[in-house]
C-alpha cells in the first residue's frame, strides 16, 4: 500500500512501511503456494494422455481383449494398467489371430514400447514365411528396439538370401544392438602434441604421463625427449 501525500505545490509519494511490505510478501506467497497445490490435485492421467489416443481408448481396449478371448478380470486390469490401452489390445488382437497363445500375446504386448510395430514385425514375418514358429517370433520383435525395421530386416534376407527365418531373426538382433558413433577419432602419434612442462614440477609431470622418456631440467627449464613413446592424454 502506497500513500500519496498533498503537499502545497508537489504530491509526496510515501514509501510502504515495513508491515506492509511483509503483508505483501505473505500474500505473493500464498498465492504460490495455492497454485502448486491445485497443480498437485490434477489427476494423473493429465500428465500421460497422448494426444493420438482416442477418447474411447479404453472402451476399444475392453472390447478388442475381449474379441480375443481374453477373461473379463484380465481384459479390466490389463486395460487400465497400461499406458495405451488402445494400442495394447490392437497388438494383442492382431497377432493372437494367427494362433498364438493370448495371454502370452498380451504379455508381450503389454512389455514392449512400441505395441503396433510388434504387430506388424510378427505379421509380415509370418507372412513372408508361414512356416516359423510364431512364439519365438513374437518374443525376437519383443527384444527389439525397433520391431518394424527389425520385421524388415529379417524379410528382406530371407527374400534378397534365402536366409532361414531363425538365423534371419538371430542376425538382425544382432546387428540392431551394436553401438554406433562410440569409437574415438584415431590420431598418428606424430601428430599428437607433447605436453612440456615449466619448471621442475612441470618436468616431473610430463615424465609421468610419457612413460619412458628421459627429462632433463636446467636452469628451471625442462625438455622431454624420447620419440615413440606413448601418450596417455
Amino acid at each position: 500500500m502506497v500513500k500519496i501525500r498533498q503537499t502545497n505545490n508537489s504530491r509526496h509519494i510515501a514509501p510502504p512501511r515495513r508491515w506492509e511490505m511483509r503483508l505483501m510478501a505473505g500474500v505473493s506467497a500464498a498465492t504460490t503456494m495455492l497454485g502448486s497445490l491445485a497443480l498437485m490435485a490434477l489427476p494423473a492421467q493429465a500428465f500421460i494422455s497422448h494426444p493420438d489416443d482416442p477418447e474411447n481408448a479404453y472402451k476399444l481396449c475392453g472390447e478388442r481383449l475381449d474379441q480375443a478371448g481374453v477373461a473379463k478380470e484380465i481384459a479390466a486390469k490389463a486395460c487400465a494398467e497400461v499406458l495405451h490401452p488402445d494400442r495394447v489390445s490392437q497388438c494383442t488382437l492382431d497377432i493372437s489371430a494367427k494362433q498364438v497363445d493370448v495371454l502370452a500375446t498380451l504379455s508381450a504386448c503389454r512389455r514392449v514400447r512400441r505395441p503396433l510395430e510388434l504387430s506388424t514385425c510378427v505379421l509380415d514375418i509370418h507372412a513372408q514365411d508361414a512356416e516359423a514358429v510364431l512364439p519365438n517370433v513374437m518374443e525376437a520383435c519383443r527384444q527389439s528396439l525397433l520391431p518394424k525395421r527389425y520385421g524388415k530386416c529379417v524379410v528382406g534376407l530371407n527374400q534378397s538370401l534365402a536366409m532361414a527365418t531363425p538365423i534371419g531373426l538371430s542376425t538382425c538382433i544382432d546387428a540392431s544392438d551394436r553401438p554406433t558413433d562410440v569409437l574415438s577419432t584415431f590420431k598418428p602419434l606424430k601428430d599428437v602434441p607433447r605436453m612440456n612442462g615449466f619448471g621442475a614440477a612441470g618436468a616431473a609431470e610430463s615424465s609421468v604421463l610419457q612413460p619412458g622418456a628421459k627429462g632433463s631440467v636446467t636452469g628451471g627449464e625442462s625438455s622431454v625427449t624420447g620419440a615413440g613413446t606413448p601418450q596417455l592424454y
